[in-house]
């Protein structure tokens, strides 16, 4: 019992010196680490102080020159976008100013062509009734020539026939030639005929010589009447005037008025 409870103390002996040196190597190693510790803070203080005195200014002032770039470049802007407004506020006046304008222009452009269709439409009417007016007066001065004509050469042939038939049915110098004119004749020849320069009679000796066509044709169309080549010739010319009468022609307008 004894030698084994020797053995047991001799072993918790060797058991607490293992355990007492190793007690004593982790203090030591704690005071290392502490010892570390210690410095590295030391290290740390010493570098926020560092970054304290030197750094922060320096990022201080930079931020400082960054927030005034930025409020310079916000102002710009500003005033960019401002000068952008008043430009498209500018834009848009003179835009509604040419649309107002062009809108005039049209109105006048409008007038205008109503005003020229108008002057076109007058144009026209006058042109119409300018050649209206010009054929009425061709056919009235053809029909006018045309009696005049017709009074003028029957009164020649009717003297000369007359003439003719009288000399023949007579002795010659018993008469005169004055004596054997009809009184239409005769009183055609009395009143003055002077021409136009077409040739054709003013409308005072045309209203006295038109009453003495119907006695020509009474005279042509009688059976007293014996008909002559003259008659025949004559009645002959009168158709054709009348045909081409019938025809009609269509004056010309002038150049000046469009057609």
């Amino acid at each position: 019992m004894t030698q084994s409870s020797e053995r047991n103390r001799a072993r918790l002996q060797l058991i607490e010196q293992k355990l007492l040196k190793r007690c004593s190597q982790a203090k030591e190693d704690v005071n290392v680490i502490r010892m570390a510790c210690v410095s590295e803070r030391a290290q740390i203080e010493s570098l926020r102080d560092n970054v304290c005195l030197n750094e922060l200014p320096k990022l201080l002032t930079l931020l400082e020159n960054r927030q005034a770039r930025f409020d310079i470049q916000r102002q710009q802007l500003e005033i960019q976008t401002k000068s952008q407004a008043e430009d498209l506020q500018s834009q848009v006046e003179q835009l509604q100013m040419s649309r107002q304008d062009v809108e005039q222009r049209v109105l006048r452009l409008q007038e205008k062509n109503h005003q020229d269709q108008l002057k076109y439409r007058k144009l026209q009417q006058r042109a119409v009734l300018h050649a209206l007016t010009a054929r009425k007066c061709k056919e009235f001065q053809r029909r006018t020539f045309s009696a005049w004509k017709e009074l003028h050469l029957r009164s020649l042939v009717g003297q000369v026939t007359h003439t003719a038939m009288v000399f023949q049915s007579q002795k010659p110098h018993t008469f005169t030639i004055d004596s054997f004119r009809p009184s239409c004749t005769r009183y055609v020849h009395q009143q003055p005929c002077p021409a136009t320069a077409a040739g054709r009679p003013p409308s005072m000796v045309l209203d006295l010589l038109q009453p003495e066509v119907p006695k020509f044709d009474d005279c042509l169309r009688s059976s007293a009447c014996p008909v002559t080549p003259i008659d025949s010739m004559w009645r002959k010319w009168r158709r054709v005037d009348g045909g081409i009468a019938s025809r009609g022609h269509r004056p010309r307008p002038p150049p000046n008025l469009p057609s």
